[in-house]
């Protein structure tokens, strides 16, 4: 007899937490057992949410999930896949605007790297340049660990002021939502792992980006509908007082401990 394929027992599963990782879980595990999902909040979605701006409150404004690839995120994907959410293509180039306009420039082509005339006769500009190449070039090979830092790697590889801080500092700033006064202690490899990854030591073959039409709101109800039609149990805005806004139900537990 084999013990490989045993059947599933249905277990009782509290999910704090209604975010993306919350839904995601109750999405994985609610067809199979029985879910309550608990949020503090009254919507479900946590960062990933979207509200409506413009002149005519018409226009989509993502204020936290932006993009995605369907190389760095195929979970994501599949389950955009199984829910029919809407996407299209999108643009993840850089630019930086630093000191009111002194330092201008964006990574999308040419034209744009040389957006200020003037960057053509700046030698520090035209070094930030080189040192971005021999960046992309080398810091695999010597971020081999990460008891060195990022402010370590720049020195070992010899990199500028300019490439520190126009470039390398703003970028990660960027991508991590970060203050840049924390980055230089950075464990170096997982940053030069992360741009591996994500395609940006390279100044072509980078990924597709993708985002979602309509906004982040559009796959968290459709995620909403779904935990409804297998049976979840959400309960958003569920709050014990006097304790940080942790949601609590009494009873919920196994043998009938709390949750909370």
């Amino acid at each position: 007899m084999s013990f490989d394929a045993l059947p599933l027992r249905p277990q009782r599963i509290g999910i704090v937490g209604g975010g993306i990782s919350g839904l995601a879980a109750a999405y994985l595990l609610s067809p199979q057992h029985n879910v309550t999902l608990y949020e503090a909040a009254p919507r479900l979605g946590g960062h990933a949410r979207t509200k409506m701006a413009g002149l005519r409150g018409d226009q989509p404004v993502y204020t936290g999930f932006i993009v995605f690839n369907y190389a760095n995120y195929p979970h994501l994907t599949a389950m955009f896949r199984d829910l029919e959410v809407p996407v299209k293509r999108s643009d993840m180039s850089f630019g930086a605007t630093i000191d009111n306009g002194h330092v201008e420039y964006g990574l999308n082509d040419l034209a744009a790297l040389i957006g200020q005339k003037r960057n053509l006769a700046r030698p520090q500009f035209i070094r930030m340049v080189r040192d971005i190449l021999r960046f992309n070039a080398r810091a695999e090979a010597v971020a081999t660990s990460d008891e060195v830092t990022v402010d370590e790697l720049i020195g070992q590889l010899g990199l500028g002021d300019w490439f520190r801080r126009y470039y390398l500092l703003p970028i990660c700033g960027a991508i991590w939502s970060s203050p840049v006064d924390g980055i230089g202690a950075f464990p170096a490899r997982t940053l030069v792992q992360f741009f591996r990854n994500h395609a940006l030591l390279s100044t072509s073959g980078q990924h597709q980006w993708w985002t979602v039409t309509g906004g982040s709101v559009e796959y968290v109800r459709r995620l909403e509908a779904r935990l409804r039609l297998t049976g979840a149990e959400l309960r958003a805005g569920t709050v014990r007082p006097g304790h940080h806004g942790l949601p609590f139900r009494r009873g919920a537990g196994p043998a009938g401990r709390p949750v909370g």
